[in-house]
Formats: C-alpha cells, sequence, structure tokens
C-alpha cells in the first residue's frame, strides 16, 4: 500500500484460515477502475473497486464479517472486469476429452453469473474441459474442478454456484497473468 495512503476500512477479526487462499487474489490488486484500500488482520491490504465498495462494506461491517460474501463480490468484479476485455476462445483440440458432460442445462436466471465468460476460455493454468448443454464446451482449471463438479453434479445442477467458482479461479488467473505480463515489461 503507498504510505501516503490510509485504508477506508480495517477489520481486526481474521478470516478463518480456508478463507485465506481464496483473499490472496485481492491483496493489493490492480484495478482498471479507481478503487479502495481494506487491511484485513492476517491477510494484508484487499483493494476493493469503487463501484463494489457499499456491497463489499455490507458483506464484511458485522462483528464477524462474512467473508464468503466479499469473496464472491471480489470475484465478480474480476469477472466484470475481464468481460471489458477483448479475448479470443480457444477451441478444444480434436485430442482432448470431456472430464464431465452434463445432462441439464442452466436455467436462465436474471443478474445470476453466467458460464458464457468460461466457454473455451484459455486458462494460464491447467485445465479440463466439462460439457454443458446449451453452454458449450466449459473449461474450468484443475485445481478449482472438484469444487466445480460438486455444484454441477447435484441433482439438479447448482449452475450459478459453479459459476462463482469458475470467477474465483478467473480472479487468481488474472492476477497472475498481470504479474506475468509486467515481468515481460519489466
Amino acid at each position: 500500500m503507498p504510505t501516503n495512503l490510509r485504508p477506508r476500512i480495517t477489520l481486526s477479526r481474521a478470516p478463518a484460515i480456508a478463507f485465506r487462499p481464496r483473499l490472496l487474489p485481492f491483496v493489493q490488486r490492480h484495478w482498471r477502475n479507481p478503487f479502495f484500500w481494506a487491511a484485513v488482520a492476517g491477510i494484508g491490504y484487499l483493494t476493493i473497486p469503487e463501484l463494489y465498495y457499499d456491497r463489499f462494506y455490507s458483506c464484511v461491517n458485522m462483528d464477524d464479517p462474512d467473508y464468503g460474501c466479499a469473496v464472491d463480490l471480489l470475484s465478480a468484479a474480476a469477472l466484470d472486469e475481464d468481460k471489458e476485455t477483448a479475448r479470443v476462445r480457444y477451441p478444444m483440440p480434436p485430442t482432448a476429452t470431456y472430464k464431465y458432460t452434463a445432462h441439464a442445462a442452466p436455467a436462465a436466471e436474471p443478474n445470476a453469473c453466467t458460464l458464457d465468460p468460461f466457454v473455451e476460455r484459455q486458462w494460464n493454468v491447467a485445465f479440463v474441459w466439462v460439457q454443458i448443454p446449451q453452454v458449450g464446451n466449459v473449461t474450468v482449471p484443475e485445481d478449482y474442478y472438484d469444487r466445480f463438479f460438486v455444484d454441477i453434479s447435484k441433482d439438479p445442477p447448482d449452475y450459478t454456484a459453479a459459476c462463482k467458482v469458475l470467477a474465483e479461479a478467473l480472479a487468481g488467473d488474472t492476477v497472475a497473468a498481470s504479474t506475468a505480463e509486467m515481468g515481460q515489461t519489466l
């Protein structure tokens, strides 16, 4: 954090151990649009996009902050930011196979996370292919597949929860990509 800035909020209750790796993509993350700093005990300084700050504040402004809500919100912000960039689709190679084929198509839900940004997405880490009816060939980072599978293998599939898992994966993947790009330009 720059020495001349103060965090807009300080959270003295550290998140549970399970949330710490999920919050790391947002530690001192650079966003394309204006953002605020939040000091979080046990984590460091998170950056919160200005447009999401009020919702972030409602997640954490309590005796026991809801860090799950905060991770979901910041992941959605990363997904929204990623949608602003032109992305080339990575077609499924003829030698690749599906790790899973879903049998039900997602129902259209207004304002819900959708799997469209993950169709034929090229990740910066190893990934697998999942076929979803009426959506297409969704790519899923291997490290997130088990969490993703739990949601899509339910009866009926919970595509909204599965999408949140991929949005969280995207947040970490875009940080890795930005870091790699910065290293190449230095």
